[in-house]
């Protein structure tokens, strides 16, 4: 299944399954991966940032006193933008847990971070963002006739991700054993 950036795809999840994204050219300064559930809530939000050479993860409540956004955690990005990645998210939640989900988020098969999710739930929705931001430099000659240099920012979406959900026991022995 193909995602492009700034849309919504419909796909279910349960305990035990693994959602994996793949792009040959991942590029971005911010980058989002929303996996929501059919009240709107965001389980886990994954952001990418590699101004700050960091993967973020948090949830949030649609229904909320607040803003629902819950306590934002990091881990140190194990790549580096512009090369091609993998992106593994593993629901490890179990079908008898109460309360929140755990999921396990691996960047090119390496464990980036585990995210207990206050919000319980399948993710049935995902959505994906990634603004490109091109900055360019020119030279404009004002009215009195001096010039000066003025930057221009242009945002461009990012590449589209391929999306496919597998369980488990459907992975390679080596690959289930990556996972928690």
């Amino acid at each position: 299944m193909l995602l492009k950036s700034g849309e919504n795809i419909s796909l279910r999840s349960a305990p035990g399954e693994v959602l994996i994204f793949k792009s040959s050219k991942f590029h971005f300064q911010e980058m989002h991966l929303d996996l929501k559930n059919e009240l709107g809530d965001i389980l886990l939000r994954i952001t990418f940032r590699t101004e700050k050479k960091r993967i973020y993860f948090k949830d949030r409540a649609s229904k909320s006193l607040g803003d629902g956004w819950g306590k934002e955690h990091s881990a140190g990005l194990g790549f580096v933008s512009g090369g091609s990645a993998t992106i593994t998210v593993h629901n490890c939640s179990t079908a008898s847990s109460s309360g929140s989900n755990r999921y396990q988020i691996l960047v090119n098969g390496t464990t980036a971070g585990l995210f207990d999710s206050r919000i319980s739930g399948s993710w049935t929705n995902i959505s994906y963002t990634n603004k490109l931001i091109t900055r360019e430099q020119t030279m404009v000659e004002g009215a009195s006739g001096l010039t000066r240099q003025l930057g221009i920012q242009t945002e461009v979406p990012g590449p589209s991700l391929d999306v496919f959900s597998y369980k488990i026991s459907e992975l390679l022995h080596e690959e289930q054993q990556a996972l928690e």
